[in-house]
């Protein structure tokens, strides 16, 4: 997967999709969509840009031209009460606002 630096998000004319995916109870990476191409986002030190929550990315991504902007969670609930594995995702997708 391609990698973006945080700070470089705000140079892109128009960033189709942005993904805040949530990692952990309060961990959260992102994820964009770039001209078609899907981007891992990464901080400074091109390490996996991360935060505790996603109010801290949204302010990060103030100045970013986002088309669609969405938390993702990768639900661990199949797995939980012993369901067999799926075909396709059971993420649950939330849109969100930058404001």
């Amino acid at each position: 997967m391609l990698k973006i630096s945080i700070s470089r998000l705000a140079d892109i004319e128009l960033i189709e999709d942005v993904e805040i995916l949530s990692i952990d109870c309060a961990l959260y990476t992102v994820r964009a969509i770039i001209q078609g191409q899907q981007y891992r986002v990464v901080d400074k030190r091109d390490k996996p840009y991360t935060k505790n929550s996603v109010e801290h990315i949204k302010k990060d991504l103030h100045n970013c031209n986002i088309k669609s902007l969405a938390l993702v969670h990768q639900s661990a609930f199949d797995e939980m009460v012993g369901q067999p594995n799926r075909e396709s995702s059971n993420a649950i997708r939330v849109p969100l606002s930058l404001r």
